[in-house]
């Protein structure tokens, strides 16, 4: 019989055996659904949605998505993901822990755990992934956008060991419309914002675990803007001009930050889209982030 240590070692370890793979699309797609990652110590276990394309003849690049949902909801099979399996990736959609579960960093620790998974099951999976990129929407973009500019970070990657030996490094990032940074949002989002942000309750208060304004050195520890470095990968970006959630600011200030350090690669900006509407869901835009990703994870 195993001992509790084992136990909890295989636990953290994301030693546990594939669900059945499920084929849809007619057999275009091989998907494992509710793939159990980690088992953070007294949380529900980190989870991923896997879709990998059936019909490759070589292993494919992995691609971790991240849904939005204000860090309160998030939804495996909401974004337009599907797009990358069509063109070739696989999508690993994250199940991260929420705002009410676990503030930052923790869903950030779950994000690079799901990068160091795929290393350590790419091979059986028909996974290339010694490099890994990374798509997110809103919060999830926000997230991956994070996890991103801090490759190596001992605090995010510590506090889930789960294949430790292996990087959590992403190589290439697209985010639509994700935070940047929370300070500045109070001022960005004026008086038509969808919700108040900067007061308890918001959001991005539940997320962080303290009002932005009340803790300005805490605030700079959490921002996108203060992450970018020589050592961020190649990001690409969409914002539309009418977000009432999160306002363009918000990514024309980390288009700036990236631009600095030679980091970014494309930013589209939509006339007139408000937050999460039916632009970003139109295979056109989809076509240029699998370009994107394409030429980044050469």
């Amino acid at each position: 019989m195993p001992t509790y240590d084992e136990v909890v070692g295989t636990y953290h370890a994301g030693c546990f055996p594939l669900p059945p793979a499920t084929a849809l699309r007619g057999g275009a797609v091989t998907s494992y659904f509710g793939v159990r990652v980690t088992q953070p110590d007294g949380f529900r276990a980190v989870t991923i949605d896997l879709h990998v394309p059936a019909a490759a003849t070589r292993p494919v690049r992995p691609i971790i998505f991240a849904s939005g949902g204000g860090f309160r909801i998030n939804s495996p099979i909401a974004g337009p993901w599907i797009h990358l399996v069509e063109d070739g990736f696989a999508v690993a959609c994250v199940t991260y822990r929420l705002s009410s579960e676990a503030p930052h960093p923790a869903p950030v620790a779950d994000v690079k755990a799901v990068v160091r998974w795929l290393r350590a099951h790419g091979d059986q999976l028909g996974i290339d992934a010694d490099k890994v990129g990374a798509f997110g929407m809103s919060a999830g973009g926000y997230l991956v956008c994070f996890a991103a500019s801090n490759p190596q970070h001992g605090e995010h990657d510590e506090a889930l060991p789960c294949h430790l030996e292996l990087s959590s490094e992403l190589n290439a990032v697209a985010a639509y419309f994700p935070p940047s940074d929370y300070l500045e949002l109070v001022e960005d989002n004026g008086g038509d914002a969808v919700e108040v942000p900067g007061v308890p309750g918001a959001s991005e208060v539940r997320y962080l675990g303290y009002v932005p304004r009340d803790a300005p050195d805490r605030n700079r520890e959490s921002s996108l803007i203060e992450a970018v470095g020589a050592g961020t990968p190649l990001h690409f970006l969409a914002h539309g001009t009418a977000d009432r959630r999160v306002n363009i600011k918000q990514s024309d200030r980390l288009a700036e930050a990236l631009r600095r350090h030679g980091r970014l690669v494309d930013y589209v900006r939509i006339d007139g889209a408000d937050h999460g509407g039916p632009e970003f869901f139109e295979r056109q835009l989809s076509q240029k982030v699998a370009d994107f990703l394409t030429d980044a994870l050469q």
